[in-house]
């Protein structure tokens, strides 16, 4: 299912270290900023 489809408003997503989630949004053409971080 396709995000656009749960939300009506444009959707803004910071992505925290799950490479696999940033990349199944963009395939859907979200725009997804990536934060590279681990735990101290």
């Amino acid at each position: 299912m396709s995000f656009r489809k749960l939300f009506d408003k444009k959707i803004e997503v910071v992505n925290v270290g799950l490479d696999s989630f940033k990349d199944d949004l963009e395939k859907q053409g979200e725009k997804v900023v990536n934060v590279d971080w681990t735990p101290p």
